[in-house]
């Protein structure tokens, strides 16, 4: 009987210890922020960037702004506003640029991630974009 309590004790306490540490992880909305770098198209990789296309643009660079606004190659006039839909693994993209006076809108969806070398992963088949944080 006291092995049970004992044991009983053991798996709450992991448990809770477990709970607490997945608490302690930043939401994907909040480790999203930032500037990010293209560094990887598909089986492409450059550590000092690339250029990607996608919604129309070639993005070298995309800040994501925590009031939920964007510009991609540090240009204003690139620029729109974004959304983590649920659930939250799809960032979605509403991109405007004013191009001689004409303004080009698009809507693009990723699926989202970071992976485990702290990359944004941007997936929308058949194309996965890595980039890396740069300040």
């Amino acid at each position: 009987m006291k092995k049970n309590i004992i044991l009983t004790i053991a798996i709450l306490a992991g448990i809770a210890i477990a709970c607490k540490k997945s608490a302690e992880q930043p939401a994907l909305k909040d480790k999203i922020l930032g500037k990010w770098l293209v560094v990887s198209n598909n089986n492409f990789h450059n550590d000092n960037g690339i250029v990607a296309e996608w919604g129309g643009y070639y993005v070298a660079s995309v800040k994501i702004n925590k009031d939920n606004t964007f510009v991609i190659n540090g240009d204003s006039g690139s620029s729109g506003t974004w959304k983590l839909n649920d659930p939250q693994d799809k960032l979605k993209f509403y991109t405007w640029v004013n191009v001689a006076g004409v303004v080009i809108a698009d809507t693009t969806e990723f699926k989202v991630s970071i992976d485990t070398d702290r990359e944004l992963v941007l997936e929308k088949a058949p194309m996965l974009l890595r980039h890396k944080k740069i300040n």
